[in-house]
């Protein structure tokens, strides 16, 4: 836990300088580093929550038959990319690197563009996917989208759709994600906003993971792949603890009145904020609409929405210009996101603790 604990302290320290009055090429440099190094160890780790999936599909397999139709099922765009690494060297490793160097060099040019605090952008992000320093296709199909929000705001629809559905080849739940531009233009009433909220908890809670179970009792009336069906939904029957879904709640909606009373707000002040709170509603709304029928399902299909907290949240600090209320929200802010960074820890700590890597251990 040590390795975690430098780690987190050092981007406290860094987000820190966002208030002093140091030069921007300090705060570069700050924010580069902390890229740099979470690249660095998302490289050379050699552990990973599904590591019994991704590491025998790259080493077992050899052809492009065997990743696209092999017997362990994974989306057929991930496939591609991990024939393509093959080609080239046998070494897992050579994978991660380049998952880490596309990934979270996207992630971060995202947050420099949009981010009006970058470094808390980058505290937030790092607590909340510890760093993306263990990726996955999920990680990556996200990134891709991100992409895709800057060909919202720029209303190239086509680049867009393109983008969207290759994250989806990545990772298919994200296709939902195609919902965003429209939802990213629409100025949705602040008590709509409230009520879908209200509306996607009350009816969440009466909705269960029968719904995925009947599903997988028809499968066999529609051509699908089965196997990998039933198994996806094996999986994503599985239920996480009631403490937990407490927890659960609790984060997500925690900023969610002020995201919405802040909507008139900041309006001049940070064009793209409506757009992104529309988005992040949307993903809490379907989140919690689905929670109980699957958790893991309910993030898959969420979290290419409910990522942009990373930029919102920050923002809405940098509205205020009071240094004491900057300084107040961001010890707030810091409290947070170590809470996240704690408890996404904790899901996997045998795969997490202790950090296992190439190097060293």
């Amino acid at each position: 836990m040590d390795f975690y604990i430098v780690l987190l302290s050092g981007v406290i320290i860094a987000a820190f300088f966002e208030f002093f009055y140091v030069g921007s090429k300090t705060k570069n440099l700050l924010f580069i580093a902390i890229l740099i190094i979470c690249i660095f160890f998302s490289a050379i780790r050699w552990t990973n929550p599904d590591w019994d999936v991704y590491y025998p599909f790259f080493v077992n397999n050899n052809d492009l038959d065997d990743f696209l139709y092999g017997p362990i099922p994974i989306d057929k765009g991930f496939g591609v990319v991990n024939f393509a690494v093959k080609m080239i060297s046998d070494d897992f490793s050579a994978l991660l690197l380049l998952l880490a160097i596309v990934i979270i060099p996207i992630k971060g040019w995202f947050i420099k563009k949009f981010s009006y605090l970058p470094l808390l952008s980058i505290l937030l992000w790092f607590c909340t996917y510890i760093g993306d320093i263990f990726v996955n296709r999920q990680s990556l199909a996200i990134a891709i989208t991100m992409i895709g929000f800057y060909f919202i705001i720029k209303r190239r629809p086509f680049a867009f759709c393109l983008t969207t559905i290759i994250a989806a080849s990545m990772q298919v739940s994200v296709i939902a994600f195609l919902l965003a531009y429209p939802l990213y233009y629409i100025n949705f009433n602040k008590i709509y906003l409230i009520l879908g909220m209200i509306l996607s908890i009350a009816i969440g809670h009466y909705l269960d993971n029968s719904l995925l179970i009947s599903f997988a009792s028809m499968v066999n009336l529609i051509d699908v792949d089965t196997e990998r069906l039933l198994i996806k939904i094996d999986t994503y029957t599985q239920e996480i603890g009631g403490s937990g879904i407490i927890f659960t709640y609790l984060r997500r909606l925690i900023f969610i009145p002020i995201e919405i009373y802040m909507i008139s707000k900041m309006k001049d002040f940070c064009p793209h904020y409506r757009g992104s709170v529309n988005l992040i509603l949307f993903g809490y709304m379907i989140y919690f609409l689905l929670i109980n029928v699957s958790n893991t399902f309910a993030t898959r299909i969420s979290s290419p929405f409910y990522i942009y907290e990373i930029v919102v949240i920050p923002n809405l600090i940098a509205y205020y210009k009071n240094v004491y209320i900057r300084l107040m929200l961001f010890v707030f802010l810091v409290i947070y996101s170590v809470t996240k960074y704690v408890y996404a820890i904790q899901m996997y700590p045998d795969a997490y603790i202790p950090y296992v890597n190439i190097l060293w251990s």
